[in-house]
């Protein structure tokens, strides 16, 4: 509450971040303590300057988490704040023309960085594109942007929870009709069929006949799976999975299954686990099996026959077939010098210069004292 009191948005993002794990807590606390600033609206306008300092994919392909981490809790204020809006708040903490137009310049900033958002591979849960309609619904100035692109972004966030909400905030609620059938175009019948029950919209778009084509479409796509290749059945089988699973809560939430009985629809989920299962036993299964340890616990190795430049190695690297062929070598002798008044160890040369595999013997020079 302090941080919120001195209107230090750096202090409060950090704060939050560091207690992360705490987040249903924070999420509580954060409209009350928004409320002590001296104005709300300025110090989440001020939060959200490092919303773009950068990119969620790095260039090894792997996210930045506290980039992200900061985006989530931008958004998070802002929700905060929109809580706000329905409480009475004092004179000197109101939404005043000046604070709107600060929040129109941020968000004319973030608009075009989504002109080319992929809506597909955003899967209905873009944080950005929620980002940009929080910031219009919170600052109340959905009106300064052409209606129609705002309606564009609704597919990027219909998984998002908040999305009914948000659509209701920035009064779209007579373009869902649309929305819902650009949804059904895309093959996202589950998202439709909520968005149907959210804005009183089933007899227009009735939930059973979607939930039967959608897993129909889904069928259609095993017809030829004998022409298909193993990958790319691996990858119908679970996409269909995840249509049974998903009809199956939809069923459930809007308690639909007196029109539409999930006792089949689990069924096939049985047999397509099954079928999962077996066919990963089966891989596992046919994985070469390793080399048994020797008892002396090393792992036999085939005899080297190939030797490359032996001037690369100090000693022979040839391994012998049995003990007494090997040839013993010795640690080389530190060089210390002698004891006053005893003989230097010494030992005579041998009668040939070759061990017997044929590597000549190196010996070492005197230690020069």
């Amino acid at each position: 509450m302090k941080l919120c009191e001195e209107m230090d948005a750096e202090g409060l993002h950090k704060f939050i971040s560091d207690n992360r794990k705490n987040l249903s807590f924070i999420r509580e606390e954060v409209p009350v303590a928004l409320r002590s600033a001296v104005n709300p609206f300025i110090l989440v306008l001020d939060s959200l300057k490092g919303f773009y300092a950068g990119e969620i994919l790095g260039s090894n392909g792997k996210k930045d988490g506290n980039l992200l981490g900061l985006r989530r809790t931008c958004l998070m204020l802002m929700e905060s704040l929109e809580q706000l809006l329905a409480d009475s708040l004092s004179d000197e903490q109101i939404l005043t023309s000046d604070i709107k137009e600060k929040a129109k310049v941020i968000a004319k900033e973030w608009k075009p960085k989504l002109d080319h958002l992929d809506i597909e591979a955003s899967s209905g849960n873009s944080l950005e594109s929620h980002a940009f309609l929080q910031l219009l619904a919170t600052f109340d100035i959905a009106s300064e942007f052409d209606q129609d692109e705002i309606c564009t972004l609704i597919p990027a966030v219909t998984r998002r929870r908040q999305t009914v909400d948000l659509c209701r905030s920035l009064g779209l609620s007579h373009k869902m009709p649309g929305l819902i059938n650009v949804l059904l175009d895309s093959g996202r019948e589950i998202e439709a069929i909520n968005l149907a029950y959210a804005f009183k919209l089933t007899e227009q778009f009735a939930p059973v006949p979607l939930l039967k084509s959608y897993l129909k479409e889904e069928g259609q796509k095993r017809c030829h799976k004998s022409k298909l290749e193993a990958c790319l059945l691996t990858e119908i089988n679970e996409r269909e999975l995840s249509a049974l699973k998903a009809v199956i809560k939809c069923i459930e939430e809007h308690k639909l299954e007196e029109q539409y009985p999930v006792d089949p629809l689990q069924k096939r989920i049985l047999q397509l686990e099954k079928a999962k299962a077996d066919k990963r036993r089966a891989a596992e299964a046919a994985k070469p099996q390793s080399k048994r340890p020797r008892a002396t616990g090393s792992v036999y190795t085939p005899r080297i026959t190939s030797m490359p430049d032996k001037s690369f190695y100090r000693a022979p690297p040839e391994r012998f077939a049995y003990p007494y062929d090997r040839q013993y070598v010795y640690a080389a002798e530190a060089h210390h010098p002698t004891l006053m008044g005893s003989a230097p160890y010494t030992i005579s040369p041998p009668h040939t210069t070759y061990y017997g595999n044929g590597y000549q013997v190196q010996y070492q020079t005197a230690y020069l004292h």
